[in-house]
């Protein structure tokens, strides 16, 4: 009789951190839409920065193109969901393009 092998299920350390993915996140907004002279609008980004790490996401980079109107984020997030819950806010401020990246180089060899 061949007995089948159980799998080891290894259980996860409660103060374990989640698995997280690398984001490249890209706003565009027309210059005739730009926010950088508005306050109000503006405080919207600072304010989705600032508070990233209460939705577990760690900004890795922020930088921006003044002379294109654009932002890029590299961030590291549990999720696309939490992405869009610290983010939503900005979305209203101009297109947005969210993609999960790889960290490293198919060049690599």
């Amino acid at each position: 009789m061949d007995k089948k092998k159980a799998k080891k299920k290894t259980a996860r350390k409660p103060d374990a951190q989640p698995s997280s993915t690398i984001y490249h996140c890209e706003h565009r907004h027309r210059s005739s839409e730009c926010f950088g002279a508005d306050a109000k609008k503006k405080k919207l980004w600072v304010q989705a920065v600032k508070h990233a790490e209460n939705h577990k996401i760690k900004v890795r980079e922020f930088l921006i193109s003044p002379l294109e109107h654009r932002i890029f984020l590299i961030l590291e997030s549990p999720s696309f969901e939490a992405i869009e819950n610290a983010f939503g806010s900005v979305k209203g401020l101009g297109d947005m393009v969210v993609t999960p990246v790889l960290k490293g180089s198919y060049l690599e060899s």
